[in-house]
This record gives C-alpha cells, sequence and structure tokens, in this order.
C-alpha cells in the first residue's frame, strides 16, 4: 500500500507532465546556481575593492583587477553569450526544461 505521500507525489508528476525527480532536480540545481550567483556577485564586489585599495601599490597591480579580473568576473556572472556563465548555465536548465515537456 502507498503512503500518502507517496500518492500526492505521484499525481502531482502526472499533473505537472514530467517526472517529479526530474522536478526537484531542476529546482535544486536552480538553487544552486543562485547561490553560485549571490557568491559571484560578492568576489564581483571584493574584487572592486581589492582594486581600489591596490591604488596605494606602485605598479599594474590594481589595473590589472580593473582590466581583467572584473570583466571576466562581470562576464561569469551576466553574459549569456559566455560559455559556463550563470545566465548561460541557466538558459540551459530552460532548454532542457522545455525539452523534457515535450
Amino acid at each position: 500500500m502507498k503512503t500518502l505521500k507517496e500518492y500526492i507525489d505521484k499525481m502531482t508528476e502526472i499533473d505537472s507532465g514530467e517526472p517529479a525527480e526530474i522536478n526537484e532536480d531542476r529546482h535544486e540545481l536552480e538553487d544552486m546556481l543562485i547561490e553560485l550567483e549571490h557568491h559571484l556577485s560578492s568576489a564581483i564586489d571584493l574584487a572592486r575593492q581589492l582594486s581600489r585599495q591596490g591604488r596605494r601599490v606602485s605598479g599594474p597591480f590594481s589595473g590589472q583587477i580593473d582590466a581583467y579580473l572584473v570583466p571576466h568576473l562581470e562576464s561569469w556572472a551576466s553574459d549569456e553569450r559566455q560559455p559556463g556563465s550563470i545566465p548561460s548555465l541557466r538558459g540551459m536548465l530552460e532548454d532542457e526544461y522545455e525539452e523534457s515537456n515535450y
């Protein structure tokens, strides 16, 4: 005999048109991407602070951060054309979800 939870899960699976495991996996991946996005945003803020503080150091220290580190981190955070970026990965999840509904 099935438990009530198993029954409800099965009914949810049938109603959604996709297996519950896929739906749960997708939500877990989305949650992890959101967490990664927050950490990446913090890293960008920290890199900008580092650049400001690094202006006290002679040489190209701050310039390297401003020219390379910050733009690369921003690309990972916002550029959907950047393979492996947060928006690119989010798009892949959305595409996978749409394909699984056919």
